[in-house]
């Protein structure tokens, strides 16, 4: 889990109180969010390299699921019920605009939806994936691993392996830092930023619902709107640090077990 690096070793007594504070999060995180749809996120955006794109649905349930798409300009298509249990549903063709996908749980009747905007990539446009690509001369987002050969290759570029998220916290007027892996769930990230606001935190991008704890960075693409991601309080908002705290910048850059605390 990723949590705050501790300058000392943390007491038992210290230790249970973590513990008790993480039981808290948890408690708190799924009052925040639907538990159906792990990624994409609410609000995520996809590119259409090719005038349409796909999305892959993962799923928390591999439960008989029923999907009803609602494509913006269009009427909402009649719902359809998978024949068999699936974890993930592929949704293809998808043109751009805002658009609204809802699932149904057939057994229980729990639903959830998200919605996606899919963006025309634009002429030019370098579109980073995780593996390494030729820029062919594009404008190459902030940010990026790139590589610039002196023997006359083409230049290259692909998401990093590891990225610092940076989230000012209004309310105690202090950066949240974080270094993220694409493999990091959400529910790392939201722990490392309850422990070190104290109260419980849920992250989600601006106007969408929580992200699912389950996700993971490189599944709602977290990297590529990384500017769009906003902070609630479930229990209430972390108090104004007195004007003489000092508050530390950098959350943590280390993986550490629960376990441990």
């Amino acid at each position: 889990m990723l949590l705050m690096r501790r300058a000392t070793r943390l007491n038992p007594r210290a230790g249970r109180r973590h513990r008790a504070f993480l039981g808290t999060l948890a408690l708190a995180q799924a009052r925040a969010r639907p538990n159906i749809l792990v990624s994409p996120a609410d609000g995520q955006r996809v590119v259409a390299l090719d005038g349409t794109a796909s999305v892959t649905l993962h799923l928390s349930t591999r439960r008989r699921v029923c999907v009803a798409a609602t494509l913006q300009g269009r009427a909402p298509a009649p719902e359809h019920c998978l024949d068999a249990p699936h974890g993930t549903v592929d949704l293809s063709r998808i043109p751009p605009g805002r658009h609204r996908f809802a699932v149904r749980d057939e057994a229980s009747g729990d639903t959830d939806d998200i919605n996606i905007v899919v963006v025309q990539k634009s002429p030019g446009e370098f579109v980073p994936t995780n593996e390494w690509q030729p820029t062919h001369g594009a404008s190459v987002p902030g940010g990026l691993d790139v590589r610039l050969p002196l023997d006359g290759r083409a230049a290259a570029a692909k998401l990093p392996d590891e990225w610092r998220l940076q989230l000012y916290i209004e309310e105690q007027k202090a950066f949240f830092r974080a270094d993220v892996k694409p493999s990091d769930t959400v529910a790392d990230i939201e722990a490392a930023l309850s422990l070190w606001a104290t109260v419980p935190a849920v992250l989600s991008y601006r106007g969408g619902a929580p992200f699912h704890p389950k996700a993971t960075a490189e599944s709602i693409g977290l990297f590529e709107q990384r500017g769009d991601v906003v902070v609630s309080w479930p229990d209430g908002p972390p108090a104004p640090l007195a004007a003489e705290t000092s508050k530390p910048a950098a959350a943590t850059t280390a993986l550490v077990e629960a376990s441990s605390l």
